[in-house]
């Protein structure tokens, strides 16, 4: 859904968690560092809210 191949999909799941900015428990993703994870994404136009899937 993305548009990324699963193998950057894993590499950009392991960085966020090794900055402790999410965690992967069993299979779910848990947001740790919410308002960083939206300073990421800040460069690009597309607003960020609760709905919106990253």
């Amino acid at each position: 859904m993305a548009g990324v191949s699963s193998k950057t999909a894993i590499r950009t799941l392991g960085e966020l968690e090794s900055r402790g900015i999410i965690a992967l428990e069993n299979r779910k993703i848990r947001i740790l560092k919410e308002d960083y994870l939206k300073r990421l994404v800040e460069p690009f136009s597309l607003p960020v809210d609760s709905s919106t899937i990253i």
